[in-house]
């Protein structure tokens, strides 16, 4: 068996090392090699066959990142990470796909395995790529509002509103962005509802629950936008500040009555940085989106 210090300055390492260990069989021809000397470091122990024609070149198991590069190596030339997988490779989501998308140019034919999903996109198949495909992200994959748009394409209403809404909240993108990817798909099944959704962002809100908040409450009893959270610093002695939140909620009879109402928090209570005045848990109707607001369990100053 060849030592480590042969095997790291073999022809294929510098390539392997690039792809979490994960190289293909074209990789490997282009370098120099042959499929037969592949074959012995798989008969011998030493590397591991993922998928037809692609190895990982080490022992022992393979994380989700093997994965996606095993499967966007398999699927050849003009493939990149696609729809869940490239969300997931974005960080929307935090746990790993269970199948792995991945897209391919229209005029290309991968075969289907087991744990993979392949879409075929006539874009890739012109000579400009880089409006769907990231001109740099490794491993390859489409770019994120590409893959936020497409995914929202095949979910449900609450799960395409809540995706949006999770993309821009950790702003992995922006409204703008979404919006002009958006716009370029007439036939999107949720095309009006997000654009709707993304002028709500553009207005503040960042959660679903905001949003049903501003639908329901705000806009359902003609009350003024909410004031949110604003931070003040108070003397403390003399040797330094206390930090606390004031925010100003709104109900309809409190309004109606000329009486909003005021809550002041310090910070360490609440032990956050970022107070939002909703339960832990949505309640149906309006009232449970009204009841933060009118009941909050927070000391009056």
């Amino acid at each position: 068996m060849p030592s480590r210090r042969a095997l790291w300055h073999a022809p294929w390492a510098a390539v392997a090392e690039a792809q979490c260990g994960i190289i293909s069989r074209s990789q490997l021809l282009e370098i120099g090699l042959t499929p037969a000397q592949a074959k012995v470091d798989i008969n011998s122990g030493r590397w591991q066959r993922m998928l037809p024609g692609v190895y990982a070149t080490f022992t022992g198991p393979i994380d989700t990142l093997g994965r996606v590069w095993s499967t966007v190596l398999y699927a050849g030339h003009g493939a990149a990470a696609s729809h869940g997988t490239a969300l997931w490779l974005c960080r929307v989501f935090d746990e790993p796909p269970p199948i792995l998308d991945v897209v391919v140019p229209e005029s290309r034919r991968v075969l289907p395995q087991p744990g993979l999903r392949v879409h075929r996109r006539r874009g890739l198949d012109d000579a400009d790529v880089r409006s769907i495909l990231h001109p740099s992200a490794q491993p390859p994959r489409m770019r994120f509002e590409k893959a936020v748009v497409d995914v929202g394409d095949t979910a449900s209403a609450s799960e395409a509103v809540d995706l949006v809404l999770r993309a821009t909240q950790r702003r992995l993108t922006t409204a703008d962005r979404l919006r002009f990817s958006l716009q370029r798909r007439p036939r999107h099944r949720w095309r009006a509802l997000l654009l709707d959704v993304l002028s709500d962002v553009e207005d503040g809100v960042t959660s679903p629950l905001e949003r049903r908040y501003r639908r329901d409450v705000e806009h359902g009893h003609g009350l003024p936008a909410a004031l949110g959270i604003r931070v003040n610093r108070d003397p403390v002695g003399a040797g330094g500040t206390a930090t606390f939140a004031t925010a100003l909620g709104v109900s309809s009879s409190s309004w109606m009555a000329g009486q909003p109402t005021r809550w002041t928090v310090p910070f360490g209570i609440c032990g956050a940085t970022t107070l939002r005045p909703w339960p832990a848990r949505p309640r149906s109707g309006t009232a449970g989106v009204t009841w933060p607001v009118t009941h909050a369990a927070w000391p009056r100053r």
